[in-house]
């Protein structure tokens, strides 16, 4: 008896250990899903380098713009002061610059990529999940429509 029970539970250790052993069928994702992963993390890369890109450049904008190697005051020989007939100033009811609202530039690709790549990573998510619970065809579906909002 003692024989038996050691041998069911070493059957059952070496099962729990390796599960493909042969007592259970792995399920075998879709191949979209794979597809899906792989162009995922090439736009989380490219995503990536954008924003470093972009955060390069913009220390570079700060650095020049710190950098005084113009000349501050005007040489003694010239009138400093504009005429006191002409107005130097815009008039006070008018507003010269733009509503700090508002943005003047066209939104950049990284900012139009990034709220794809968020819905792509849920989609293979939910993909990756339904692969583990059996549905396969739901899970090709998310991962289709994932490789659709990468391209």
């Amino acid at each position: 008896m003692k024989r038996f029970l050691v041998a069911a539970l070493g059957l059952g250790l070496v099962s729990v250990t390796f599960p493909d052993a042969g007592w259970t069928q792995a399920t075998q994702c879709p191949p979209e899903l794979a597809q899906a992963q792989a162009e995922l993390q090439k736009a989380q890369q490219a995503l990536k380098q954008a924003q470093a890109a972009r955060a390069q450049e913009a220390r570079a904008k700060r650095a020049q713009a710190g950098a005084k190697s113009q000349e501050v005051q005007a040489p003694r020989g010239q009138e400093v002061q504009a005429p006191k007939g002409q107005e130097v100033q815009a008039p006070r009811g008018q507003e010269v610059q733009a509503p700090r609202g508002q943005e003047v530039q066209a939104p950049r690709a990284q900012e139009v990529q990034a709220p794809k790549v968020a819905k792509a990573r849920a989609l293979v998510q939910q993909a990756h999940q339904a692969c583990t619970k059996g549905d396969l065809a739901l899970s090709a579906q998310k991962a289709r429509e994932a490789l659709e909002l990468l391209k």
